[in-house]
């Protein structure tokens, strides 16, 4: 009799096992992958800058090296203040951006958003795309960062904000 008990508890050790290993080894994969170093944060700027009441200005959202990076998407919100400012749209023309086809969101007083995306990777450093601002009155405006984000959140951004000074006529 022991000797059959034996023998029905080694196959079902086998089975346990058999079940468990697998689910280890892939904990383990997890952690190994959770030790790697995480990708460099991408600088992502926006400058201070200033303008006359009734002018447009153009704002530049400043970036980091884009090469290497399978960057093929962007987007980001920011808000300012739209007794200040008001956004009339973007430009791409002479940017990392160039030739891309963006949508440009400005329902929202006081928030834009841009989407875009590109069937090559994105590469290079300094201007992503520039935002084109009139200044309605006199005043200053924070320039902030909603959000941003490349592809689906990777690589990581590493965000800076800026302001607008408007001066009366």
């Amino acid at each position: 009799m022991n000797r059959a008990r034996g023998r029905f508890f080694l196959p079902g050790w086998g089975l346990l096992l058999g079940l468990l290993l697998p689910a280890a080894l892939m904990l383990g994969a997890k952690t190994a992958s959770a030790q790697q170093p995480a990708r460099t944060q991408i600088p992502v700027s926006l400058p201070d800058t200033s303008g006359i009441a009734s002018d447009t200005s153009t704002i530049p959202v400043e970036v980091g090296n884009l090469s290497g990076e399978g960057i093929f998407s962007f987007e980001f919100s920011i808000r300012y203040n739209a007794d200040t400012l008001s956004v009339v749209g973007i430009e791409t023309a002479g940017t990392i951006a160039s030739g891309l086809n963006a949508v440009v969101n400005t329902d929202e007083a006081g928030e834009v958003t841009v989407s875009a995306a590109a069937v090559e990777e994105l590469s290079g450093k300094g201007i992503l795309v520039k935002v084109i601002m009139r200044q309605k009155g006199a005043g200053t405006s924070p320039l902030v960062w909603e959000k941003f984000q490349f592809n689906e959140g990777s690589p990581r951004a590493n965000l800076s904000e800026g302001r607008v000074t408007v001066e009366p006529l």
